[in-house]
C-alpha cells in the first residue's frame, strides 16, 4: 500500500497542478483522453496481475524484440522532449510525464508563442541526462534476454534521467543558476542524431534505409494491454510534435507551411518522431544561434577597432556601428556620428518619447538624451548580457527582449507589452514619437513587418529612421546574395523599393532617403583594402549603397485631452512603484528633497562593485508583489548569499540558515510548532480587542496560539525577528501592529514553503529597478515639500491628486490647515511611529 501511495501521490498532485495551470479548454480535453485512454489499459493490466514485480514485468511486455521499434521510438521521444523542457521552470509537467502521463504532461504545458531567443542556451546537465537516458534506452534492448538484473538497472537510470535534470534546476539557490549552457540549435541537433541512432539500432537496419522505412510503416501490431498504452501514448506524442510543428510554420504562407509540415512528415517514419522533434527546435533556434555567432564577430571588430580591451569596456567604447568616417579615422568618432546623422535626420527633441530598436550596448541612447535632450529614451536588444550591463539613468533604459517581435507569431507592440516597455491598449498619442534602428534593420528576417509594426507604434506625424544597407539598381548578383546571407544580411531593396514598401506598411509615401556613401562602406574597404575581407567589400560596394532613411507616418496630429496631474511627495520604494503603477494613466511627477531618488540613493560605491543600503535583497516568498513586479519590467536577479542572525541585549538569538538543506532542516526540527502555528493562522482570523478596538497581533496569538508555541525559537525568535524585518519596526512593535495586517501577510507567503525560498538581489543594483519604475515619470530632485497648498498647488503647479509616499510623521506637517485633514486622520498617522535604524559597512579585507 505504502507502494502505490508513494506512486500515485505525486502523480495526482502533479495532475492537478498542470490541469490548473494550463489556459486551454480544450487541451485540458485532450490531455484527459490521453490518460483516460491509456491508463485503461494500465489498470486493466494493474488488476488482472499476479507477479511479484508489476513495473519490470509490465516493461518487458512492451521490450520484447517484436515489439522494441514501438518502444524505443516513445522512450527516445521521452527523453529528447526532457531537453525541450527546460524552456519552463515547472517541475510538476515532468513529475506527471515520469509517473505515467507523458504525453498528457506535454499537453497541458503552454508552450511559448513566439520563437524563443536561444541566447541563453540549454543547460548541459540536460544533455548530459539525455545522452545517458539515450544509453539507457539502447541498452534494454540488449539486456531483456541477458540479464534481468541489468534491465532493473538500465530502467531505473532511465527514469531517473528523465527527472534529475528538472529537480536541480527547480532547486533554489545560487549554486544552481549558474550552469554551462550549449547553443540551443548545437545542442537539439546531437540530441536529434542520438535518437536517429537508436531508432536505426532498434530496427536493425542501419545501412538499408528502404528496410528501414518498411519496417517504420509495418509496426508490430499491439496484444497485450501494456503495449496497446504504450501504443496509444506514442501517437499522442507524435501529434503533439506535428503540433509543434504547424504552430511555428502557421504564420508562414500556407503553401510554405504545409511543404515545411510534409517534408517533417515524411522523414518521420526514417528518422523516429524524436528526431522530428529534436530537428525542428534545432531549425527553430538556428537564426538566433547564428545571429549571436556574428554579433560576436562584430563585438571583436569593434573592440579591436577601438583598441579597448575585450575584457573590460567603460562607458563610451561600446559602439558596434559601421560609423559615418567622414573627417575622422577614429572608429568611436565614427560610430558617434553615424548616430547623430541618425539623430538629426529623425529631428530628435525633447519633448520626443524615443525607441531605439537594437541598441547595442546603448552607447546612442545616452547620446539621444545627453546631445538632444529627449524627454524618454527606451532601447531594446536582443542581447541579454548587453541589457544587463548597460547602466540606466533618469528615463533612459534598455530591455532585452528576446527575439524581436519581426517574430512570426506577433506584433512588436505585443512583445514589447510583454516587457512592459508599453502598457495599456494602443492610443490616438501612439506609445512613441520616433523610432530609431541604427546599423541594424538590415538583419530584420522581414523588414515589411517590422516598418509595419512600427507604424502601428507612432501616432499621426511620428517618425521611423533607420540607416540600411541598399541596392544602388536592378538585382543583386546571387554571389552577393551568399556572402549577405552569411553575413546575416538580407537581400536588400533598391531606393524605389523601399519607397514602395514603406507606402504599403502604413508609413505613407513621403520617404526621405539620404546615402551616406562613400564615408560608410567605401571606408570599410579601405581601411581593410589588404585583407580578403576588404577586397570583397570592394567589390560589394559597386552594388550597394548606405543610406538613412526616414518615413513619416500620414496624418494630422491628434489633440488629445490633457492626462490628470499626480504629484508623489517621496521617493522611496513606495514612491517609485506608484509612479510606475500611476504613469500608465497619469502625467506623474516625483517631488524628492534630497539630490538622489530615495530608492537607491544610500547606495555606497566599493572599487567596483555597488552596494546597496540598505541591503537591497528578499526572499522571494516574503516579497511576493516585488517579485511579480521584478518579472514584469524584465529585471535580472541574482542569488544572494546572506549571513543574518537576529541578536537582543544579551547575545545571539538565532542565525539565519544560509542554504535550502539547513533551512530544510530548521522546518523539520521545529515542524511540530510550525504546524501548530499554521493552523491557527488558517483557522482563526483576527477579531475585537480590548474596548472593542482591532485586535493586535500579540493578543492574537495569546488567545489562539498555546503556551508552547509562543515560548518555541520559531515564534519568539524567528517569526517575530523576520516580521520585525518585514514591516522595518522594532521587535516589540509586532506585537502591537494590526492582527489582520499581520495573518493576511502570512497567508500570503504560505509558510510551510518558506524554507526553499530564493535569497536574491537585483543586478548589479537596485538602481536598475528604481529607473525602471521611474522611467515615465518627472523626477524633481532637491525640493523638500513643506507645505501643500488648499488648491493642491505645488511651485505653481496645480495636481489633480497628491501621492504620499514619505514618512508619515511629515504627514501632518504638509497639510496642517487643509480641509482633508481632520483629527481622526492625524491620529491614524500619529500611530505610525518612525523608527530610524543604523548601518555599517565594513569595507576591511576580512
Amino acid at each position: 500500500m505504502l507502494l502505490y501511495a508513494c506512486y500515485f501521490v505525486p502523480l495526482l498532485l502533479a495532475l492537478h497542478c498542470c490541469f490548473a495551470q494550463c489556459g486551454s479548454r480544450t487541451r485540458q480535453l485532450i490531455a484527459a483522453t490521453s490518460i483516460v485512454a491509456t491508463w485503461f489499459f494500465i489498470l486493466r493490466f494493474t488488476w488482472n496481475y499476479t507477479g511479484g514485480a508489476l513495473i519490470r514485468d509490465s516493461y518487458m511486455e512492451v521490450a520484447v524484440p517484436e515489439y522494441w521499434a514501438v518502444t524505443s521510438q516513445l522512450l527516445s521521444w521521452a527523453v529528447v522532449a526532457m531537453v525541450w523542457s527546460h524552456e519552463t521552470p515547472g517541475l510538476e509537467y515532468q513529475v506527471l510525464g515520469v509517473f505515467g502521463a507523458m504525453s498528457a504532461s506535454f499537453i497541458l504545458w503552454d508552450h511559448p508563442s513566439r520563437r524563443p531567443s536561444s541566447r541563453t542556451g540549454i543547460p548541459v546537465h540536460y544533455l548530459a541526462g539525455a545522452a545517458l537516458g539515450l544509453w539507457s534506452v539502447h541498452r534494454l534492448k540488449s539486456t531483456i534476454l541477458e540479464s534481468a538484473g541489468d534491465f532493473d538497472f538500465w530502467l531505473t537510470v532511465l527514469h531517473a534521467v528523465l527527472l534529475v535534470p528538472k529537480v536541480i534546476s527547480w532547486m533554489p539557490g545560487p549554486v544552481f543558476q549558474d550552469w554551462r549552457k550549449m547553443p540551443a540549435s548545437a545542442g537539439y541537433l546531437a540530441m536529434g542524431m542520438g535518437a536517429m541512432a537508436v531508432h536505426w539500432e532498434a530496427h536493425g537496419a542501419t545501412a538499408d534505409s528502404g528496410s528501414l522505412v518498411l519496417d517504420s510503416v509495418r509496426l508490430a501490431i499491439p496484444r497485450t494491454d501494456c503495449q496497446l498504452s504504450i501504443g496509444l501514448d506514442l501517437l499522442f506524442c507524435i501529434g503533439i510534435t506535428m503540433a509543434a510543428l504547424i504552430r511555428f510554420y502557421q504564420p508562414h504562407t500556407s503553401v510554405q507551411a504545409a511543404s515545411y509540415v510534409l517534408g517533417w512528415l515524411l522523414l518521420m517514419p526514417l528518422i523516429s518522431p524524436a528526431a522530428v522533434l529534436m530537428g525542428h527546435m534545432c531549425h527553430r533556434h538556428f537564426v538566433s544561434d547564428y545571429a549571436t555567432v556574428i554579433s560576436y564577430y562584430q563585438w571583436m571588430v569593434a573592440r579591436r577597432l577601438s583598441l579597448v580591451s575585450t575584457e573590460t569596456q567603460e562607458p563610451g567604447q561600446g559602439w558596434m556601428n559601421l560609423g559615418y568616417w567622414k573627417g575622422t579615422s577614429e572608429f568611436i568618432v565614427a560610430c558617434t556620428q553615424l548616430a547623430d546623422k541618425l539623430a538629426e535626420a529623425a529631428g530628435l527633441s525633447s519633448s520626443d518619447r524615443v525607441l531605439a530598436v537594437g541598441c547595442g550596448c546603448g552607447e546612442e541612447l545616452n547620446l539621444y538624451k545627453n546631445n538632444y535632450h529627449c524627454s524618454r529614451v527606451t532601447g531594446i536588444e536582443l542581447n541579454p548580457d548587453a541589457a544587463r550591463q548597460f547602466v540606466p539613468s533618469a528615463n533612459v533604459r534598455m530591455v532585452s527582449i528576446g527575439e524581436l517581435a519581426t517574430s512570426y507569431h506577433e506584433t512588436l507592440r505585443a512583445t514589447l507589452k510583454s516587457c512592459c516597455v508599453v502598457r495599456g491598449s494602443a492610443k490616438a498619442e501612439g506609445d512613441f514619437d520616433k523610432i530609431v534602428a541604427l546599423d541594424n534593420v538590415y538583419h530584420q528576417p522581414c523588414k515589411q513587418s517590422f516598418f509595419k509594426h512600427c507604424a502601428e507604434l507612432l501616432p499621426a506625424g511620428g517618425k521611423v529612421a533607420v540607416t540600411d544597407v541598399l541596392l544602388k539598381a536592378g538585382h543583386a548578383p546571387l554571389w552577393l546574395r551568399v556572402i549577405l546571407w552569411l553575413m546575416n544580411v538580407r537581400c536588400p531593396w533598391t531606393h524605389q523599393e523601399y519607397r514602395a514598401h514603406l507606402h504599403k506598411a502604413g508609413l505613407g509615401s513621403q520617404v526621405e532617403i539620404e546615402s551616406l556613401e562613400p564615408h560608410v562602406l567605401n571606408t570599410w574597404a579601405q581601411l581593410e583594402n589588404k585583407s580578403l575581407f576588404g577586397k570583397l567589400v570592394s567589390r560589394m560596394v559597386n552594388h550597394l549603397d548606405y543610406a538613412v532613411v526616414v518615413a513619416t507616418r500620414p496624418g494630422t496630429a491628434p489633440i488629445c485631452k490633457p492626462e490628470p496631474k499626480v504629484a508623489i511627495v517621496g521617493s522611496g520604494m513606495a514612491g517609485c512603484v506608484a509612479a510606475y503603477r500611476l504613469a500608465l494613466d497619469f502625467d506623474v511627477t516625483v517631488y524628492e528633497s534630497r539630490d538622489e531618488v530615495g530608492l537607491s540613493g544610500h547606495k555606497m560605491k566599493l572599487g567596483s562593485h555597488v552596494v546597496d543600503l540598505p541591503l537591497r535583497i528578499m526572499g522571494e516568498c516574503y516579497y511576493p508583489r516585488l517579485t511579480q513586479l521584478l518579472e514584469q519590467v524584465r529585471l535580472p536577479v541574482i542569488g544572494a548569499n546572506t549571513d543574518t542572525c537576529f541578536f537582543d541585549d544579551d547575545a545571539i538569538d538565532f542565525v539565519q540558515p544560509r542554504t535550502s538543506a539547513q533551512a530544510l532542516f530548521v522546518f523539520l526540527e521545529h515542524l511540530n510548532h510550525v504546524l501548530q502555528f499554521c493552523w491557527a493562522v488558517c483557522w482563526h482570523s483576527a477579531g475585537s480587542g480590548e474596548h472593542g478596538k482591532v485586535q493586535t497581533f500579540g493578543e492574537w496569538a495569546a488567545q489562539h496560539c498555546s503556551a508552547s508555541v509562543r515560548a518555541s525559537r520559531i515564534f519568539r525568535v524567528y517569526l517575530r525577528r523576520q516580521l520585525s524585518w518585514m514591516f522595518s519596526c522594532t521587535y516589540s512593535d509586532v506585537d502591537h501592529y494590526p492582527a489582520d495586517v499581520v495573518l493576511d501577510y502570512i497567508r500570503s507567503i504560505n509558510p510551510l514553503a518558506t524554507w526553499k525560498s530564493r535569497v536574491v538581489r537585483v543586478t548589479p543594483s537596485i538602481h536598475r529597478l528604481q529607473c525602471a519604475l521611474v522611467h515615465d515619470a518627472k523626477v524633481i530632485l532637491g525640493k523638500a515639500i513643506n507645505r501643500i497648498e488648499p488648491d493642491r498647488t505645488i511651485d505653481g503647479v496645480s495636481y489633480d491628486h497628491i501621492v504620499f509616499a514619505t514618512e508619515a510623521s511629515a504627514v501632518s506637517k504638509i497639510l496642517q490647515g487643509h480641509v482633508e485633514w481632520n483629527e481622526s486622520v492625524d491620529a491614524i498617522f500619529s500611530r505610525v511611529q518612525h523608527r530610524p535604524s543604523r548601518i555599517v559597512v565594513h569595507t576591511d579585507s576580512s
